[in-house]
């Protein structure tokens, strides 16, 4: 059985929030076309995230973001 592409898509994102040692608490998609990366995490280093935003896009996103409810729950 084969994965979904979406799944596909979070799991290559999740790899590289880890190559750079990020601690996310999840990942997920958005967007009507898909085409939105959005992590949780608490710890927000924008400079750190902002640098990996090319490798995100290069995933066919077009965005990326985090998400701030997650991060206020946490604080």
């Amino acid at each position: 059985m084969s994965t979904s592409p979406d799944a596909e898509r979070i799991a290559a994102v999740a790899a590289l929030v880890a190559k750079e040692n990020i601690v996310c608490d999840g990942i997920s998609i958005a967007g009507a076309q898909r085409d939105v990366a959005v992590l949780r995490t608490a710890a927000v280093d924008a400079d750190r995230l902002a640098a990996l935003s090319k490798g995100i896009k290069a995933l066919g996103f077009r965005y990326v973001t985090i998400d701030l409810e997650s991060v206020a729950a946490n604080s």
